[in-house]
């Protein structure tokens, strides 16, 4: 029979989580050690590298995983491992996951990182002022994906991404919740943050999904974004204080959907640049931008092209059917809102289609006094200079925008209702799930069937997409949010937290060394009994130790924890016997029943096979999760709420009856939701990972055939996050 408990807070529930006896982890501490783990990991493991700096660090990665059982390469912990020097990273097989890695301070000649082969993955790293060598990272193969990574401080030539785009297979890469940062003036040309294709491949498919990521003062030349291929979709992403622009510089047929241009007042912010056929810009906010940079006028430039020979690559084609709806353009510090017909080359844009879009600012003209007479105009509402004879399609009205720098309308602006149909609606690329109908604004919100002109419709509800900030995107342990793959708990809870012992008799090497993460350092007292106490700070449920033996010694010892300062010991771990080594690749480790504690004392009593007087620890982990259950609470910038919004989490029947059990949550508004449940080895099983409405849900979990013990359930969605402490018990 399966019970239900309630305690300290936290929501105690008998589950447990499928387990992966197959899966294997190897600590590697060297080259050797790492080319030896490569060869032998099959799916499921782990490859994990030791904590420290690596130099001269040449990797392949190569291996054949599967979609649940991916191999992993990853840090010790998120963060901990920072490669320098020659050091690079090839990935070529199949689903193969690199996770927790830094690059620093480098002096490759070639590329840094190449993601080849099939859904294969890189997460949770950073790039950040290598300075060597060519391209930061290379997506190639077949349904790559980059996400929550930080790249930051490139200075050299070429683009900190690059993806090779194939001539026969499109390559459904995704690119998301990245942090571009900080891509420093090249001078020259081959400084673009991002690159996709090359001009030879603009006749490819690509159909890469960019999305959620943010670009901070990237000013690398005037393309951030250069489109060298067909069929991407660039959704989501924000843009702050970058010099230059998007650039549709090559390829038909992509998306600009639902993006955020902010200037915030610097000199040469630009906004989208559009060659060649069949582009759409739809749904995007562009504000604060200097529109009169290096490569045109106007926030958004349509650029007149030329012919070619067959057979050649066409360096400035034609722009032909190019659709720019449903954007709202505000207060520009120079140029234009738009100008459809830019540049000297023979060739004017043709079949371009203006739809639904708010225009405005008090001091420079809106659209360049240029046009072709070709161009379809409406729905369209401006404020300020208009610059051009009205062709019709143009409203001249106060969209009553909310405030100075804000995207949303009014209760009373004339553009509620005022879109108007029949221009086409986007292209429907396969695989890629495009809003074809534009069924949604720029927030996230349902448009009603009588639309709103400009990316905003005006409708109740708290948004889903707002401008990114750091907080939003990249690693968790640089500060972007929390890795939903990684567990809750347990950790390492005893990690530089307040230590005592019997005795420190060398100063160089203190108690607190002992719980330092790094194992270079050690406690140490001479003669026997000796021994050493955390203060956790607070109660946690503990559920393992590690103890780590200075010249992999065999140490004989027992552990025993306390809830309170005065309160007697119970003993949770007797090793007195032991005669297993404790080294850095394999500690001794002892696993347990959980129970609270805050206090953990390890009494060191002799070794085995070592006849010295010392009692030496590089290392004492004490692995739990905390008693209580976790809520954090964020709003949007400009959204305001009242207290704290929370989460309300329910598992039915209680009890639970197997083989399965319903996971009930109510979401306080429509978010991006992860809902998983780890086990004490941080083995996620993920229920939920996508966009959720607000409102009631209800998730399905088999709960046959797991083992007893103690997990953690994380919902968490948008910026508000519950951990509830599960137990199985049977």
């Amino acid at each position: 029979m399966k019970q239900f408990y309630k305690l300290g807070g936290a929501l105690l529930i008998q589950l447990s989580l499928l387990s992966s006896a197959s899966a294997t982890d190897r600590l590697v501490t060297n080259m050797t050690q790492l080319n030896s783990a490569v060869s032998a990991s099959v799916a499921g493991d782990n490859i994990i590298l030791q904590n420290g700096t690596w130099n001269n660090a040449a990797i392949t990665f190569s291996g054949s995983g599967s979609s649940s059982n991916p191999i992993t390469m990853k840090a010790q912990t998120p963060g901990g491992v920072t490669f320098t020097g020659n050091s690079t990273m090839n990935v070529t097989g199949t689903y193969l996951v690199v996770k927790g890695f830094k690059w620093t301070n480098g002096t490759v000649s070639g590329n840094v990182v190449t993601i080849r082969g099939g859904n294969n993955r890189i997460t949770q790293c950073a790039i950040i002022n290598f300075n060597s060598g060519s391209k930061w990272i290379v997506l190639d193969g077949l349904r790559g994906k980059v996400d929550h990574c930080h790249f930051e401080g490139k200075n050299t030539v070429d683009p900190t991404m690059q993806i090779e785009v194939k001539d026969k297979t499109a390559d459904y890469h995704i690119v998301e919740y990245n942090h571009f940062a900080k891509r420093e003036p090249l001078g020259a040309n081959g400084g673009e943050t991002v690159r996709v294709g090359y001009s030879g491949q603009m006749d490819n498919i690509s159909r890469t999904i960019f999305q959620y990521n943010l670009f901070q003062e990237c000013d690398g030349e005037n393309e951030i974004i250069s489109n060298k291929s067909c069929e991407n979709l660039y959704q989501f992403n924000t843009f702050r204080r970058s010099v230059g622009q998007f650039c549709f510089r090559h390829g038909d047929r992509n998306i600009l959907y639902g993006n955020w241009f902010l200037g915030e007042g610097k000199a040469n912010t630009g906004g989208v640049r559009v060659i060649g056929s069949g582009n759409y810009i739809v749904n995007n906010f562009f504000h604060g931008l200097d529109a009169a940079n290096s490569t045109g006028d106007a926030v958004i430039i349509l650029q007149k092209g030329e012919t070619y020979p067959a057979g050649e690559v066409r360096f400035n084609p034609q722009v032909v059917g190019c659709v720019i709806a449903y954007n709202t353009v505000s207060e520009y510090t120079s140029g234009r809102a738009l100008d459809v017909n830019n540049g000297s080359r023979p060739l004017s844009p043709t079949g371009v289609k203006v739809a639904n879009n708010i225009f405005v600012d008090a001091n420079q003209s809106l659209i360049a006094n240029n046009l072709t007479g070709s161009e379809t105009w409406q729905g369209n509402i401006a404020f300020g200079t208009l610059g051009i004879t009205n062709p019709g399609g143009i409203t001249m009205d106060d969209p009553e925008l909310e405030a100075a720098g804000s995207w949303r309308i009014g209760a009373t602006s004339p553009a509620i209702d005022a879109g108007v149909g029949g221009w086409g609606g986007l292209l429907d690329i396969s695989g890629l799930g495009v809003d074809v109908n534009v069924s949604k604004d720029i927030d996230g919100h349902t448009r009603t069937s009588s639309k709103d002109v400009g990316c905003d419709e005006r409708v109740t509800g708290n948004a889903v997409n707002r401008p990114l900030l750091p907080a939003d995107v990249g690693p968790s342990w640089l500060g972007g949010p929390a890795d939903p793959e990684e567990p809750a708990g347990p950790e390492n809870v005893a990690l530089n937290k307040t230590v005592t012992a019997s005795s420190e008799p060398q100063p160089e090497n203190p108690a607190s060394s002992a719980v330092d993460g790094n194992t270079a350092t050690r406690w140490s007292a001479t003669g026997y009994p000796q021994w050493l106490e955390v203060d956790l700070g607070a109660e946690y449920s503990i559920s393992k130790t590690e103890v780590i033996c200075m010249d992999d010694r065999a140490y004989q010892f027992t552990v025993s924890s306390k809830t309170t300062s005065g309160g007697s010991y119970t003993q949770i771990v007797n090793r007195n016997t032991n005669t297993t080594p404790g080294t850095i690749a394999a500690p001794i480790t002892n696993s347990f029943t959980a129970i609270n504690a805050r206090y953990v004392r390890i009494n060191v009593t002799g070794a085995s096979g070592y006849t010295g007087p010392w009692t030496s620890i590089p290392e004492f982990r004490v692995f739990g999760v905390p008693t209580g259950s976790l809520m954090l609470a964020a709003k949007a910038p400009e959204e305001t709420t009242s207290g704290k919004e929370t989460l309300d989490v329910s598992v039915y029947p209680n009890p639970v009856v197997s083989p399965s059990a319903t996971i009930r949550y109510s979401l306080p508004a429509a978010a991006q939701v992860s809902l998983a449940v780890y086990n004490m080895n941080g083995q996620p099983e993920i229920l939920v990972n996508g966009q959720q409405p607000a409102g009631k849900h209800n998730v399905q979990w088999n709960t046959g055939g797991k083992a007893n013990g103690v997990y953690i359930i994380r919902l968490r969605a948008g910026n508000i996050e519950k951990q509830y402490r599960l137990m199985l018990s049977k």
